[in-house]
């Protein structure tokens, strides 16, 4: 589903540019016909997943799937591989259950009455009857469907304000369940959440088992079932946080930007030519991006200007590393871009940003930075940095490119150098973290992991919330932060002391991530391409084979199929006379046209004297 849904937007990219620059796109089929045959690769870095990923949602569905697999065993009378558990006290163990149904009695029911246990003068009769052997093979069917829809069409499917309850944010995300939407739809595959492990339930309680291993069942079953709750929560607080980034990003203004924060797995240093025994035993460097989203007066595109720091001596990825490459970064871009004032950082919930000491550092960076710190919002792990992760693949890359042409990777040098010139729109340079001037932490504040949106007044108060715009307000006064952080809040030292060998002069040379257009420009740009181009015009049909009409996205698969083994064979067996004609001489191409024309006739001939025969 991840390649369909990659494919799916890189198309959509694809034919929005087609139609800025007035060309005509081909198909959807041909396109990925295209991206298949020139066996393209994302550079992107999978990465593990988080640990709510993994244990509540991996781990829980295997988990799952095992323990219907136990029970069913368990039922049929086969040995499990689960050792039983202790005897509870409370249990009876000579009690038994079992399935009665009750049946009217009347005086003409002679057969039933003489069975009847109780009085003449009962007027029902409870009879036994078999239970039913359930199918645990549609549990696991459905365990499986269930899944496939969470992690395909579920997020798809979820917006703001649904008919669907199921869908509907307003809905899941608040405790009072405040909606105006009227939900008078269902979706069966989202009920699949409940009567799944309903029926569950219901079969354990009509199985022969005893009340202590009924009792073990039903329990791992309520903690899977929430579990799956946690797993659900989590894709709808992603989902809804990554809405709200693209709605910071679109409403972007002149003078306000959105960073993006994230830390880069570290970098091994090595050389080209690296014996065995130097491959262990390595430190690594730690590297941290601030991706920004900006808007200038004189554009009203969205310009991206990405900014890696890295610091080859400190390697500790704590709070104050955090806050040094805060420092830094906000500082050299504020120096190239003077007209911005206001800032909205994003980055993920891992303890070297969501913690005390860095929320409560941010309210005074106004005064080290000249930028006012707007929001600071988290993200669920994983979740709205796609963008910043491919570009850290796109470094990783680009180091090893270096490599690849003989150079070796060892200094900070090293690294600016086998980088520059590869990455767009990206400066790269190193820090120097002062340790020295590092205060202790704060104090932590109370449920601070419960809160993933802090807003900042004016009046240096903070507004923290489960996220935005969403959950009970926890409103920060200056008391309150004083005493979470005596040491640092009423010193005047503010700076961290970080310096950086960020050259302003150098970043002048590097070429924007995307290309300005001043405004009004791309609209005269579209109509002088239409009156001198086709629009009817393709420039991908200048790809196309001369001899099958077969399309390629690129030139070199084009020349690459062109002198291929499979294309001669082709050409040789599909030959014709026009083509004969064309590769020799006028004369010989009659002559051998006659002789053609002669053997057919004569050929005819000879049959038509057959059939007289």
């Amino acid at each position: 589903m991840w390649l369909k849904d990659g494919k799916s937007h890189l198309y959509k990219k694809y034919y929005d540019e087609c139609a800025k620059l007035g060309t005509k796109p081909i198909s959807e089929t041909k396109f990925r016909d295209g991206i298949n045959a020139g066996n393209f690769k994302e550079m992107a870095e999978r990465a593990g997943l988080c640990n709510i990923c993994d244990e509540v949602g991996t781990q829980n569905w295997k988990k799952c799937a095992e323990l219907i697999e136990m029970l069913s065993k368990e039922i049929a009378g086969l040995p499990t591989e689960d050792d039983i558990p202790a005897e509870n006290e409370e249990f009876d163990e000579d009690s038994t259950t079992s399935r009665v149904t009750m049946v009217d009695l009347n005086d003409e029911d002679t057969e039933n009455r003489s069975l009847n246990p109780l009085s003449v003068d009962s007027p029902v009769l409870m009879i036994e009857v078999g239970v039913p052997v359930p199918d645990f093979s549609d549990f696991l069917k459905r365990t499986t469907i269930l899944k496939g829809h969470l992690l395909s069409n579920f997020s798809s499917k979820i917006n703001t304000n649904n008919t669907c309850a199921f869908h509907c944010m307003a809905w899941l995300l608040n405790d009072k369940a405040n909606c105006c939407k009227n939900h008078t739809q269902v979706c069966d595959e989202c009920a699949q959440r409940f009567t799944l492990f309903d029926d569950l339930q219901a079969t354990i309680f009509d199985s022969t088992l005893s009340m202590s291993r009924k009792y073990y069942y039903q329990e791992q079953v309520r903690k899977v079932q929430e579990n799956l709750d946690v797993y659900i929560a989590q894709l709808v607080r992603g989902k809804y946080q990554r809405m709200k980034f693209m709605e910071e990003v679109v409403g972007l203004r002149p003078g306000k930007a959105v960073v993006v924060c994230d830390y880069m797995m570290k970098l091994l240093l090595h050389k080209f030519r690296e014996p065995q025994r130097d491959w262990l035993g390595k430190k690594g460097v730690s590297g941290h991006g601030s991706m920004f989203f900006f808007k200038s007066e004189e554009s009203e595109e969205i310009q991206v200007e990405i900014h890696d720091v890295f610091s080859n001596g400190d390697c500790t990825q704590n709070w104050y590393f955090t806050v040094s490459a805060f420092e830094a970064t906000f500082n050299n871009f504020k120096s190239r871009h003077e007209d911005v004032k206001s800032i909205v950082i994003l980055s993920d919930n891992g303890p070297h940003y969501h913690n005390t000491s860095v929320i409560l550092w941010l309210t005074r960076l106004h005064e080290t930075c000249s930028i006012h710190i707007e929001r600071y919002s988290l993200f669920e792990a994983q979740k709205g940095k796609t963008s910043l992760d491919s570009h850290f693949a796109t470094f990783k890359f680009a180091t090893k490119g270096w490599m690849k042409r003989g150079n070796d990777l060892l200094t900070s040098e090293d690294i600016v150098d086998g980088t520059k010139e590869h990455l767009r729109g990206t400066h790269v340079y190193e820090i120097m973290i002062d340790r020295t001037k590092e205060p202790c932490s704060a104090k932590s504040l109370d449920k601070i992991t419960s809160y993933a949106d802090f807003t900042f007044k004016n009046d240096h108060t903070i507004d923290a919330r489960e996220l935005t715009n969403v959950g009970a307000t926890l409103h920060l006064k200056k008391n309150k932060i004083k005493k979470l952080w005596p040491c640092y809040i009423s010193t005047l030292c503010l700076s961290t002391g970080v310096t950086s060998e960020f050259d302003q002069s150098s970043a002048e040379n590097v070429e924007p991530k995307f290309k300005k257009q001043k405004k009004g420009a791309q609209t005269k740009q579209l109509k002088v391409r239409n009156i001198n181009t086709d629009p009817n015009a393709s420039k991908i049909n200048n790809n196309k084979c001369p001899s099958f009409n077969k399309v390629f996205l690129r030139k070199k698969p084009l020349q690459k199929y062109l002198n291929s083994r499979k294309c001669l064979e082709r050409k040789k067996a599909s030959k014709t006379l026009e083509e004969i004609k064309a590769s020799i001489p006028v004369v010989q191409a009659l002559e051998l046209a006659n002789d053609v024309r002669d053997v057919r006739f004569n050929s005819s001939e000879q049959l038509e004297g057959s059939n007289q025969e």
